[in-house]
């Protein structure tokens, strides 16, 4: 941001590198767009930050109704990550289950960063057990600890609906599995049945999202993940934004007028056409469009 002439940012991964990051882009006036980082505190009070993803307050609410009205679960149990990611969305979740009375009967909070994490996830699965009709279990963890809690439920024969944040909905999420020995039904065995959010689905996709699938196949050798598509949103939106800048303008200039570009695609009617569908934003540099809902079936999501 301060050493190089680059006009904008397309990242980052997580909210939490983000909040970081963003700090910084907001000092020194570079607009970054991210992909997949969902936590308010992304885009909240910094005027340079976009997202081309729905944010954690809409995820947390939309799984909470969907746990209510079509899982038709009377109440749910809550485990997530003590980071700005799974504490955004496990707060939506609560207040939105509050509003509608679905019974959140306990949550609980890690820090993988401190915690023991494997004792952790174990004393969830023991406590899970002897609950005859335990109704939902609302996961908001990363990939790679709600992966390792997946296996510990599978294992010991939990039966429980389990329902999931975008990290679940990631297509990174199933390769955890890919090492699941046959002789238990291969990766499928722990995945199928699981609910989850995310951001791309490509059989409910529009044509942009077809023609995307196929050039990314045609390109690549394989289909893209849902992060593939929005990464190319983020980069699509970010080069039409660019193609408006004065080159004869200095730096800051030219940087705000990326800034500034983005700001016009304020409603369905300015949205800018993405492979993900229509990409505009509220003020807060969020976009304005909903998450699609899928499931697990032999190892891939498909929509709901």
């Amino acid at each position: 941001a301060r050493d190089t002439s680059v006009l904008a940012v397309i990242g980052h991964y997580y909210s939490s590198t983000s909040v970081e990051a963003g700090a910084i882009y907001k000092e020194y006036g570079i607009p970054a767009i991210s992909a997949s980082a969902t936590a308010p505190d992304v885009t909240s009070g910094n005027k340079w930050f976009f997202r081309v993803v729905p944010n954690t307050d809409l995820q947390g609410k939309f799984s909470a109704i969907y746990t209510k009205q079509i899982l038709k679960k009377n109440k749910a149990y809550i485990v997530y990550e003590q980071d700005v990611y799974g504490t955004a969305l496990q707060r939506s979740f609560r207040h939105s289950a509050h509003e509608i009375g679905l019974q959140v009967q306990k949550v609980w909070g890690v820090d993988s960063g401190t915690d023991s994490v494997e004792q952790f996830l174990n004393k969830i699965t023991n406590d899970l057990q002897p609950e005859t009709n335990p109704g939902a279990l609302f996961v908001a963890l990363q990939d790679h600890e709600a992966a390792k809690l997946v296996r510990l439920i599978r294992d010991a024969g939990v039966d429980i609906t389990l329902i999931g944040g975008d990290a679940i909905g990631s297509e990174t999420f199933p390769r955890k599995f890919d090492d699941s020995p046959m002789a238990k039904g291969g990766k499928q065995h722990y995945t199928d049945g699981i609910y989850a959010s995310t951001f791309f689905i490509d059989d409910i996709g529009n044509l942009r999202a077809q023609q995307f699938k196929q050039s990314f196949k045609h390109r690549f050798g394989r289909e893209p993940d849902d992060l593939a598509a929005t990464s190319y949103d983020a980069a699509a939106i970010a080069v039409e934004a660019i193609r408006q800048v004065n080159s004869d303008d200095d730096l800051m200039k030219r940087r705000d007028s990326v800034r500034k570009h983005l700001t016009t695609f304020r409603n369905i009617e300015t949205a800018f056409k993405g492979v993900t569908g229509r990409i505009y934003f509220d003020e807060h540099g969020d976009v304005m469009k909903p998450f699609p809902f899928g499931v697990y079936l032999q190892g891939q999501l498909i929509s709901a």
